[in-house]
């Protein structure tokens, strides 16, 4: 099932049920994408479009694909209330991501999938709840806020990966991996609140000099710890 718009600027608004019952479901908009019902797949969800807005009736309310979803916007993707996820992998593709929702809005992958999330700018995860075995988050600068929770549930390998050339800021976020967790930014902050706990290593990366390092007023804990620091310092760095 496909529903496309290709007509420049033109977009999608679906206030209603959207449900593919036998195979695929593809929603692309050469304008806005903005679902505030139910969505879903039998098999792969597909959305797209120059920007893409979730916000849905309640955490109750899903957009869902029974084996892939996708979410691609070529400028802004947010995401507020509803549930959003797929039976297997999950991925968010956008030049920045905000999730403004609670912490009983589900984004989830299920026990047999990943859950990732490409980002060309900021990563702004000030809300929602975050869960699947494996988390992996790429952008160039990352803030999980207060509201936030992941929660990687593998027992093996690294399951949470949080990569950034920028700045990695945890102002309050809860960030828990079932096996191993690695950072890797310019610059982590951890502010009060704000939590990194890992069941197995937990590997933080940063660059030297004025720019780069840790700065922790939080908790990073895991069953071992490590923190690497790379690059050249500069003549203000200590």
């Amino acid at each position: 099932t496909q529903l496309l718009v290709a007509d420049p600027g033109a977009g999608v608004r679906m206030a209603g049920v959207l449900a593919a019952r036998a195979d695929d479901l593809t929603i692309r908009a050469n304008g806005a994408s903005e679902l505030r019902g139910a969505t879903s797949a039998a098999r792969d969800l597909f959305i797209s479009g120059t920007t893409v807005d979730l916000s849905l009736a309640d955490a109750d309310t899903f957009v869902y694909g029974a084996r892939d979803l996708s979410l691609t916007a070529s400028n802004a993707l947010t995401l507020g209330t509803g549930s959003i996820g797929a039976e297997r992998n999950v991925t968010f593709s956008a030049a920045s991501l905000l999730d403004r929702g609670g912490d009983e809005d589900l984004r989830f992958a299920g026990d047999d999938g990943s859950l990732f999330a490409n980002i060309a700018g900021d990563l702004d995860i000030s809300g929602g709840y975050w869960v699947a075995p494996r988390l992996t988050f790429n952008a160039a600068n990352m803030l999980f806020g207060s509201g936030s929770v992941l929660q990687a549930y593998a027992d093996t390998g690294t399951a949470l990966q949080l990569t950034t050339p920028g700045l990695l800021s945890i102002t309050g976020g809860q960030l828990f991996s079932g096996a191993g967790a690695s950072l890797a930014a310019q610059r982590l902050e951890v502010g009060e609140g704000g939590v990194v706990g890992a069941e197995g290593a937990l590997g933080i990366a940063v660059a030297r000099g004025s720019a780069g390092g840790v700065e922790n007023a939080g908790m990073l804990s895991g069953e071992s710890l490590g923190v690497g620091a790379s690059g050249l310092a500069d003549a203000t760095s200590t």
